[in-house]
């Protein structure tokens, strides 16, 4: 980011002489600041319990800086107007981490000594956020994380709302794995109940209406009700905080702990702290996640969109500048950046208003610590976690699957009476098995067809095309589709085998065109075809396979031009051909001896729907027509004509074969149709003054009969009959190959 972009940034920038805008801007700074400055005040709490109880107040304190700092920090480098703050979801499993940390180190270890470890862990998580964020964004890779399966998102999410649920309790001293405790006389138990009772009608509130002023009103109404009723009791501040409902301040006052400096590094168990690699990896994973989901949020709520490679780099810079001073991971939140848009403000003016409110509730947090109540924080926590059970366990049940609502209470289950790493191998492994399920179901052949109903891209003559309506039903056509794997490559094999229980197989074509990619399990079925086919006596034709799926399918004996049962072709288009030159062979030699039957059979007719242009004629029209035509010879390789070449008339094979090229803007040029003896081409030219739309070239030594465009009006001119004889056979010729290519749009889009 360039200097006159920062500038341009800056709160300064907003126009001085539009008060009430600007009135409005800081009063939604204040109220959106307010409700950050309650959520931080718990994430504070909830790091810093049960042992770490003496760090509470640094543990706030560090939550109010980590939520000034990302404000301000995020106003100036976001896209947008957003708001960016600690957040629920890695400030949930960084109090696991914490606990987990204070429990690897010795029993006499001395306060100082268990803070320094703990700043080092958060400062580890924020770092390595920090970093995954802007590698992300510095690669243009924030679509990557997007691949996380929904199901397993859910999951943990679900599981990082038991761990608000849990740690909130913790924070008012009760453990649910004290399961014994829970009914004695003196469990604690019951402390829970006012907080339980706040979070649900805060939950339900929140549920039935999505207003601005319900969290800040509750919890405003949450706190009024605790003194009110501490004064309707008598009860004094300092009997409040030795019963165990305030926040406690340690003696001496407030502990002047700051940040990591060299000097602690000694005291930092690193061994330690990384043999919990899993856990901090799960708090970057699910970080980056809920980030991308919260710009999805915003950008709903937001006019414009926020362009996510330069919030990534935002969001990795602001916690880059956290992570010394152990800093909470921070990043946008969604709730709070669409509050701005209720006050009718859409200013950065707001950012730095929020920042501003962190600012004063850190240097007040030293007595105001002493003033929290725990219920309320407790409160303030388990609504955060109700809410993420709800949007899971509740709203998912109506908008997931069975298969993957299960999963979430698979993760969520595993998250709770295990861990997050069992939690997320649970969820990642459910989520897989579902998948192959699933996609074993999808058909692995997009459409099955004979040659009858998709023959190749060859115009053949009217005898020809007789001969191939009688075999084409032997061969069997196969169009794959997806990634073909042991859940689905063996779909291939049975669907070759039912056919084989109805119908003769001359040949199976296999096109691969729409084919991802083939894994080893695939291949074996292949070898299984391969053998199917050795026995029963039919051939395989593979066309258009990839490169490195052909390399594989050949080493293991699946596709050799050498061998007669298997062939590789570069397209179906070619395959087809194939087959149709062995099915006219096969009938040629059917024929034996017969050669006036042979050549009754395969003489080179101009034909369409099986009637040859001589057939169509009769014998009269026929010599007629021969007295307007020129021959034309071709050699190997030679044009007829070339795209872009102006119209001449049309030409009917007599022997030999020529394809139709296009040549495409890149220079390199592709095979739209072959023609055989018997068929007519160019005919277009006689009707349309427009160039050459392809290129001709002979396969073969060729010969041809050209009709001029200028012979073709001396007929109409002198023959009237001739000429109208013509023209239909020419619509009945192009009505043809209208059915052609319908019939392939039917198949593609089957």
């Amino acid at each position: 980011m360039n200097f006159t972009g920062l500038l341009q940034r800056l709160p300064w920038r907003f126009n001085p002489y539009d008060p009430p805008s600007t009135i409005a801007a800081v009063m939604a700074g204040l109220v959106t600041g307010g409700i950050g400055v309650s959520l931080c005040l718990s994430f504070g709490v909830l790091i810093f319990s049960g042992p770490l109880t003496d760090f509470c107040q640094v543990g706030v304190t560090l939550a109010l800086l980590s939520g000034c700092v990302a404000s301000g920090a995020i106003a100036i480098a976001s896209s947008n107007r957003v708001i960016a703050v600690p957040q629920e979801t890695p400030a949930a499993i960084l109090a696991l981490l914490a606990s987990l940390v204070v429990e690897d180190l010795p029993l006499d270890a001395p306060p100082p000594v268990l803070f320094i470890n703990v700043a080092a862990a958060i400062a580890t998580c924020t770092l390595l956020v920090g970093l995954g964020c802007w590698l992300l964004g510095k690669f243009r890779l924030g679509s990557v994380v997007r691949f996380v399966p929904y199901p397993v998102l859910g999951g943990f999410l679900a599981g990082t709302g038991w761990l608000l649920i849990t740690g909130a309790l913790q924070v008012i001293g009760v453990d649910l794995g004290e399961v014994a405790q829970w009914f004695s006389s003196d469990t604690p138990l019951w402390r829970a109940v006012p907080s339980a009772a706040f979070a649900i009608a805060l939950l339900i509130a929140s549920r039935r209406s999505s207003h601005w002023a319900i969290l800040p009103g509750g919890i405003l109404l949450g706190a009024i009700a605790f003194y009110g009723l501490l004064g309707g009791t008598g009860t004094s501040l300092e009997a409040a905080r030795l019963g165990g409902w305030l926040l406690t301040v340690p003696d001496g006052g407030p502990l002047q702990i700051s940040g990591l400096t060299p000097d602690t590094f000694g005291a930092i168990a690193w061994g330690n702290l990384f043999s919990h690699i899993d856990t901090l990896g799960t708090i970057v994973a699910l970080s980056i996640i809920d980030l991308l989901l919260s710009v999805s949020s915003i950008e709903l709520n937001l006019e414009g969109d926020l362009r996510i490679d330069q919030e990534l780099k935002a969001v990795g810079l602001t916690n880059l500048l956290l992570a010394p001073i152990a800093g909470l991971p921070s990043y946008h939140d969604a709730a709070l950046s669409a509050l701005p848009e209720r006050f009718g403000v859409n200013q950065r003016l707001v950012g730095f208003v929020v920042a501003a409110v962190f600012a004063v509730a850190m240097v007040a947090s030293g007595s105001l610590v002493g003033l929290i109540p725990k219920p309320l924080i407790a409160g303030i926590l388990i609504y955060l976690g109700l809410s993420f059970l709800w949007d899971w366990l509740v709203e998912g049940y109506r908008e997931m699957p069975p298969s993957d609502y299960g999963v979430v209470w698979l993760i969520l289950i595993a998250i709770a009476s295990s861990g997050f790493l069992e939690g997320i191998g649970a969820g990642l492994l459910a989520s897989v098995a579902i998948f192959a399920f699933r996609y074993s179901r999808v058909p692995v052949a997009k459409f099955t067809c004979t040659l009858l109903e998709r023959p190749s891209d060859v115009e053949r003559s009217a005898a020809e095309q007789r001969v191939l309506q009688r075999g084409g039903h032997r061969i069997f056509i196969l169009e794959l589709q997806g990634f073909i794997f042991f859940g689905t490559a063996y779909q291939v094999v049975s669907l070759v085998r039912q056919r084989l229980e109805g119908h003769p197989i001359e040949v199976v074509v296999l096109d691969f065109r729409m084919v991802n990619g083939l894994d080893s399990s695939a291949l074996m079925s292949f070898v299984k075809l391969r053998r199917l086919a050795a026995n029963n006596g039919f051939r395989l034709a593979f066309s258009q396979v990839r490169p490195a799926d052909l390399a594989r399918l050949q080493q293991r004996g699946c596709i050799s031009d050498e061998d007669w049962v298997c062939r590789g072709f570069p397209e179906l288009n070619r395959a087809l051909e194939w087959c149709e030159d062995a099915l006219l062979a096969e009938e040629t030699l059917s024929l034996g001896n017969n050669h006036e039957e042979t050549r009754e059979l395969l003489r080179g007719g101009i034909g369409t729907d099986c009637v040859s242009l001589w057939e169509f004629l009769g014998e009269e029209l026929r010599s007629r027509l021969m007295d307007y035509l020129q021959v034309v010879r071709l050699d190997y390789q030679e044009l007829l004509f070339e795209q872009g070449d102006p119209p001449n008339g049309l030409y009917c094979l007599a022997s030999g074969r020529v394809s139709v090229f296009l040549t495409l803007p890149d220079g390199s040029t592709k095979r739209l149709r072959k023609y055989t003896a018997g068929t007519i081409l160019g005919e277009l030219g006689l009707y349309q003054n427009a160039p050459r739309s392809a290129s001709v070239v002979a396969e073969c030594p060729t010969r041809l009969y050209y009709l001029s465009t200028q012979a073709f009006e001396q007929i109409e001119a002198e023959s009237t009959v001739l000429a109208s004889a013509l023209h239909r056979y020419i619509v009945i010729s192009i009505a043809d190959r209208l059915r052609y290519r319908e019939r392939e749009l039917r198949l593609f889009w089957h």
